[in-house]
């Protein structure tokens, strides 16, 4: 297993732990909206009056709706919050890992571009699918807010109970929170294969292309099977060069896909001879490490 393929694979842990962190939210913002259903029926029961009457009453139906999308709109902005340190996490983590592999595989010095807070927000804010990071959370709490609206009005209309409603309410948010995991798994891609490119790039005297390399198994989307193998420019799928549908990273929503530097062949020539002369790594930059973390910190990079 190539180490690129190992950082995928403990990017799928990061995804996983990440979604623990998402369940808990929605968890929460379910627990409030049961609630607000829980105190509409209680209203109901005491009052006397038809349920249909009262949820179709015009205002009162919207004052239970403007309790729901209070709810669902912190939810929405801590998700935003989470995802975006997330991200920049995942990114900054990919530069410098991509940057240690290429360094300990070749055994030759790499440049270290700086990585800081207006970069990863450029990266972050390129659209994706057509719409930007933030739209993308919006439109889905949109979504559910109206998807919310509708089991109350069945309620009334069908003559649930409160624990049918309240069932209805958590399949929803249950949903939900299946699309944000999905998400964040799309973004948390994109921001490694992002992270990648700006690795490559600055170290285009050694690279030569990026390749495209699939997650081979049943689960791999037609488009990223065909793709896989292709070689591409190192900016493209960049802001400055945005990647064709069918042939960019991620492809897809859940895509698992990811790049692998090419080398160029003048370099694999000068490094043989180097070897045959003897010229040692630390001649040739190399930093020997036995892990990441000590490569970090003998390139004075903060872990």
């Amino acid at each position: 297993m190539s180490r690129e393929e190992r950082y995928q694979e403990e990017l799928e842990a990061r995804i996983a732990k990440h979604g623990m962190r998402l369940k808990k939210l929605f968890g929460k913002a379910n627990t409030s909206i049961v609630k607000e259903i829980t105190d509409l029926y209680a209203r109901y029961n005491e009052s006397g009056q038809d349920l249909v009457s009262l949820i179709y009453n015009a205002s009162r139906l919207d004052q239970i709706m403007d309790s729901i999308r209070t709810i669902l709109y912190s939810l929405r902005d801590e998700e935003e919050q989470q995802l975006r340190i997330v991200w920049g996490e995942e990114y900054k983590r990919s530069v410098y890992h991509h940057l240690y592999f290429l360094e300990q595989d070749f055994e030759i010095g790499v440049a270290l571009p700086q990585v800081n807070f207006p970069m990863i927000l450029a990266a972050i804010e390129k659209p994706w699918e057509g719409r930007h990071f933030s739209k993308r959370i919006r439109l889905r709490t949109d979504l559910l807010a109206a998807s919310m609206e509708d089991v109350i009005t069945q309620a009334a209309v069908q003559g649930w109970g409160v624990t049918r409603a309240a069932k209805e309410i958590t399949l929803r948010t249950s949903e939900s929170w299946s699309n944000a995991l999905r998400l964040a798994r799309t973004e948390l891609n994109r921001a490694a294969a992002q992270g990648q490119s700006t690795a490559y790039q600055a170290n285009s005297d050694i690279i030569g292309e990026k390749e495209f390399c699939a997650t081979l198994d049943k689960r791999t989307s037609s488009q990223c099977r065909k793709a896989d193998g292709k070689r591409y420019p190192l900016d493209y799928d960049t802001p400055e060069n945005p990647g064709r549908e069918g042939e960019r990273i991620p492809n897809h929503p859940n895509c698992r896909s990811y790049w692998r530097p090419v080398i160029k062949s003048a370099v694999l020539d000068r490094l043989q001879r180097e070897r045959s002369y003897r010229i040692g790594k630390e001649e040739r930059g190399y930093t020997s490490a036995r892990n990441y973390e000590e490569w970090a910190k003998a390139k004075g990079i903060a872990t």
